[in-house]
């Protein structure tokens, strides 16, 4: 079914869309296919003409928004939505409650005609692609209420899961911390506390300024030299690049529930997987989609997923259940990534109090071969 509409004109209360006709003939809203068409349609119109950017702090480009307030931000939006509150209205007060500048800026695009993702997209720093596509998506959809507690979610879970391995990173600090004040400690009874924080401090300061200028770095635009080096250490790097592709898996099934073509869902869901290197390589599983292979036999090609998680894909499509199956085989991976970092986490204590106690064996060994030394020169 086909019928006469163009561009959208307004965001009803609920997030629907109101479409002014321009004379274009494109597919009904009410089926898959005209859904897909018109998120695609929106959300090429939205990269063509971008949207001026909204000047931020240096402390907006270096910290963002944060998952937490975010997820907070997203659920607030979708409550206020989903109860019948004008878009406006809703996005003023969700915002205000995580960054009352950026409420200020969202009320003012929204009064003025914008769209919600177009007004989101003046604040890159705040707001990542996959986000931006998910609200265009709901918008052209009719769906906006849906897909905003469906990134809500998703950044819940993201956020649990990076307080955890917050959490259990706490202990290993610690017995980092001990490991080095404890065994300096002769320097400070014989040599006096110059020696003892020079030699203690001249090890915690390189580490401390190391992480805070790979952090910076991470920020800033050198993203893909910082994932490189992690991508070495060992756990670590296979640890992060499971946390992409289960970003990727469940930023695909959203997008793809969502109604957008299958090419253009890879495309973005390589982008929002968090990891650069990691998007390089499952991007160009877009083309080989685009050109007729399956989303499988396409992932399967580039080597971003495992072969246990490339069968259970194959399952959703033979099944006709492909979103079930995306975010089915991206709980299991992010529960990898949980139980990986837990172990991780339970060994590296221990891994350090036995080189504590190495090293302190080894000072009691040299002081007191010094000392029989001494007496035997007597």
């Amino acid at each position: 079914m086909e019928v006469l509409v163009g561009i959208p004109d307004q965001i009803s209360a609920h997030g629907g869309v109101s479409w002014a006709t321009r004379g274009a003939s494109v597919p009904f809203l009410g089926t898959r296919r005209g859904r897909a068409a018109a998120g695609e349609s929106l959300l090429m119109d939205s990269d063509a003409s971008t949207p001026p950017i909204v000047p931020g702090t240096f402390r907006d480009h270096l910290f963002g928004l944060g998952l937490k307030k975010k997820a907070f931000f997203f659920r607030e939006l979708a409550t206020l939505v989903d109860a019948g509150v004008p878009i406006s209205r809703a996005a003023g007060l969700a915002a205000g409650h995580a960054e009352p500048r950026l409420a200020v800026c969202l009320t003012q695009a929204l009064d003025e005609g914008s769209l919600l993702s177009t007004a989101l997209g003046r604040h890159p720093y705040y707001f990542g692609e996959f986000e931006r596509a998910l609200v265009a998506a709901g918008e052209a959809g009719g769906r906006l209420d849906l897909r905003l507690k469906d990134l809500a979610q998703t950044l819940e879970s993201q956020s649990a899961l990076l307080q955890m391995v917050l959490s259990k990173l706490w202990y290993p600090l610690i017995v980092l911390h001990v490991a080095i004040f404890v065994p300096t400690l002769p320097l400070l009874v014989l040599q006096g506390p110059a020696p003892y924080l020079a030699a203690t401090l001249g090890t915690l300061i390189p580490l401390y300024v190391l992480a805070a200028l790979a952090f910076v770095a991470w920020r800033l635009g050198f993203r893909p030299w910082v994932e490189w080096v992690l991508g070495k250490v060992p756990f670590l790097g296979a640890t992060l690049r499971t946390l992409a592709a289960a970003r990727f898996l469940d930023c695909l099934g959203q997008l793809y529930e969502a109604g957008l073509p299958v090419p253009r869902c890879v495309a973005l869901a390589a982008r929002s997987s968090g990891n650069s290197r990691y998007a390089a390589q499952v991007a160009p599983a877009a083309r080989r989609v685009d050109s007729g292979v399956s989303l499988s036999q396409a992932l399967a090609q580039t080597g971003g997923l495992s072969s246990m998680a490339v069968q259970m894909l194959q399952t959703g499509e033979e099944s006709g259940r492909l979103p079930e199956m995306l975010a089915r085989t991206a709980a299991w991976m992010h529960g990898e990534v949980e139980h990986t970092a837990q172990k991780v986490m339970t060994l590296l204590p221990v891994l350090i109090m036995l080189g504590v106690g190495a090293l302190v064996g080894f000072m009691v060994i040299r002081f007191y071969a010094g000392h029989l030394q001494t007496m035997m020169q007597l």
